[in-house]
């Protein structure tokens, strides 16, 4: 048997076109993704497990904001490993 956690969270992909709707319609940020020091958060913790993948010979080779999820308490999670490729 293959076994995987649930992961709860919304995509990085979401997040941003929630930020994105909230700052046109004028309304406060008020989620994960409502303020630049978020996001560079996010984006800093994507680059910390790309870094350790990398350090381990791995490519993900399919990063892209679907395939970030970032869980109710903020942990950020790379997901689809499916085309990642060992490279010596």
């Amino acid at each position: 048997y293959y076994t995987m956690p649930f992961v709860e969270g919304e995509t990085l992909r979401q997040i941003l076109r929630k930020a994105r709707l909230r700052e046109k319609q004028g309304e406060k940020p008020e989620d994960i993704g409502g303020s630049i020091a978020a996001l560079v958060r996010i984006f800093l913790n994507v680059c910390h497990a790309i870094a350790y993948a990398h350090s381990k010979n791995v490519l993900h080779r399919d990063i892209k904001p679907e395939n970030i999820i970032v869980g109710q308490y903020g942990e950020v999670l790379i997901l689809d490993w499916g085309l990642a490729k060992l490279i010596r």
